[in-house]
């Protein structure tokens, strides 16, 4: 009865973990954002702004401003960017910024904040700022 009782623990609290992650933050209906791009060492490489009229997520804004490539389910670069893991995108490739996801990753900030969400999980606030930046891990690039 003991493990009975573990095991459906275990399953409720997974279903709520994973209802937690894989349902979107509220963002704006509409507004402004700042997008930045900062490269492998350091300079930004591109800063723009755009404006959004619909409550969108940060993915959708670079799929239809940028060219991006994400992830496939081998991790090779994909610009249909069809495949999505736990419910979101894996970013290798915005414009000119780029990684590998072995020796590099691209960390997302929400102003000066790391985000905790996956890229489909972040949607639009007006008048934030949006940081894109390499990572190295070390090893190689």
């Amino acid at each position: 009865m003991k493990k009975v009782l573990i095991v459906l623990v275990v399953i409720i609290a997974g279903y709520f973990s994973a209802a937690y992650f894989l349902t979107p933050v509220e963002g704006d209906v509409e507004g402004g954002v700042t997008i930045i791009l900062i490269d492998e060492f350091g300079n930004e490489i591109s800063n723009e702004t755009f404006d959004f009229e619909s409550e969108m997520s940060l993915f959708e804004l670079l799929n239809i401003e940028y060219d991006i490539s994400c992830a496939d389910s081998g991790y090779q670069a994909d610009e249909t960017c069809d495949f999505e893991q736990l419910g979101s995108h894996i970013i290798l490739e915005i414009d000119e910024l780029q990684t590998d996801w072995n020796s590099s990753y691209i960390q997302i900030f929400v102003g000066e904040t790391a985000s905790n969400f996956g890229i489909d999980r972040i949607m639009l606030e007006d008048n934030t700022t949006y940081v894109f930046k390499y990572v190295d891990l070390g090893g190689g690039n």
